[in-house]
């Protein structure tokens, strides 16, 4: 098992046993700080077999006991998404990791695209053996762990009623899930919206998944009334988020705060949405960032190969570049790049208003790459100028008045 690398405060650091043993370790050190008072703790291990990951998930529940935290401290276990290849055929064999015989993989709408296992320990708080089938998503997590510590949380959404028994079903009626994968969404693009027991596809394909958990068999021409309903729930829902069918998120920059944007953020018109590792690791491609200026002026424009405080230059042996370039409104301007600089920083004038920024980096031999990180901020105003210096000066002398002869009286011209 390889090593694991981490980053404190900007210096990597080694670590033995790899990066899930380290999260788990460092873990466990977190929750030795935090026993006096409660406390959150999020471990999101990297990939690892599933056999690791159980063996220190009881680890560190071994761990929360021992500190006689076991019965009042709420375990969560969940994934962060469904599996990559699942029911993936070859040559008349399935492959790939475990679906639970459900079909899809990630990035489709069927169950096995985003369905994933959600466990709960919490033995002052859920009754053991408890099976619970109410629709639900990582977005009833923060309140529900909110409630469990006792704070208050506006908006409802929290399952910790329905944990303990106190409640019949679950916060949602119905649930939207997407894979849209595309910078623009599109109306039923890999879209399946949830019912207990139901599942429509696509606006089209409705399946029952008391009978049919594998989804293996639509029924909508059984249950067209149910069809109707779900299409009439999947329309409010477009509706109430804002219908943005034909509208791209723009990027609000231009205030006071500077804004952080990566190759996730670029418009493309391609069916593909970029990962900032890839273009970190410098496979090609490109795209624009379109921001909304809140205010005209002077902006500093930062491109980065990599996050900020990640050591490591822009240019190397996969990203031979020499310059950088940045396209902004109607500014495309070309600057070299220093010796071992991790960043380059143009200053241009923005309009106020719809717009777009885009930076690459170029080689001698015409290839370019994307810059997959970027900084806008506003340039600061300059310092003031201080008053010119004014010399003390001390008290003023009394001057006594100019003396003025008085003619004698009698004496001068008369009449």
């Amino acid at each position: 098992m390889e090593d694991a690398w981490w980053l404190v405060d900007g210096k990597r650091e080694r670590r033995k046993g790899g990066m899930a043993a380290a999260c788990f370790e460092e873990a466990q050190n977190f929750i030795g700080r935090h026993v006096e008072k409660p406390f959150l703790c999020v471990v999101s291990p990297p990939e690892a077999e599933m056999s690791e990951v159980d063996g220190m998930v009881g680890d560190l529940w071994n761990h929360v006991s021992g500190l006689g935290l076991g019965r009042s401290t709420l375990l969560v276990v969940t994934a962060l998404t469904a599996t990559a290849s699942a029911g993936v055929e070859k040559e008349g064999k399935k492959e790939g990791e475990y679906g639970g015989g459900r079909r899809g993989r990630r990035g489709e709408a069927w169950q096995g695209g985003h369905l994933v296992p959600c466990l709960w320990r919490w033995p002052d708080g859920v009754r053991a053996g408890t099976r619970e089938g109410a629709l639900a998503s990582v977005m009833e997590l923060a309140p529900t762990v909110a409630e469990a510590a006792g704070w208050k949380w506006q908006g409802g959404g929290s399952l910790a009623k329905l944990l303990r028994g106190g409640a019949s079903e679950g916060p949602r009626p119905f649930l939207v899930v997407e894979a849209q994968d595309v910078p623009v969404p599109q109306r039923w693009r890999r879209t399946a919206l949830l019912m207990p027991g139901w599942a429509l596809v696509n606006g089209e394909a409705l399946y029952d998944l008391r009978r049919d958990p594998g989804q293996r068999a639509a029924v909508s021409e059984r249950w067209p009334e149910r069809v109707k309903e779900m299409n009439g729930l999947y329309d409010r829902w477009w509706r109430e988020t804002g219908g943005i069918e034909t509208k791209p998120v723009r990027l609000r920059c231009g205030g006071a705060e500077a804004v952080t944007v990566s190759a996730a953020d670029w418009y493309s018109r391609g069916e593909r949405l970029e990962w900032p590792e890839d273009i970190e690791r410098g496979r090609p491609g490109e795209g624009a960032w379109l921001v909304e200026v809140e205010e005209a002026g002077v902006m500093l424009v930062t491109l980065r190969r990599r996050p900020a405080g990640v050591a490591g230059g822009i240019a190397d042996e996969t990203v031979p570049a020499v310059t950088a370039r940045l396209r902004a409104g109607t500014v495309d301007e070309v600057m070299a790049i220093p010796a071992n600089a991790e960043s380059v920083t143009f200053k241009v004038k923005l309009p106020a208003g719809a717009g777009s920024v885009q930076g690459w980096w170029q080689g001698k031999d015409g290839r370019s790459w994307g810059a997959g990180f970027a900084e806008i901020r506003r340039e600061p105003p300059p310092p003031p100028v201080p008053a010119p210096a004014v010399p003390a000066t001390g008290p003023v002398p009394a001057v006594p008045p100019p003396s003025v002869p008085v003619p004698a009286e009698g004496v001068g011209g008369g009449n």
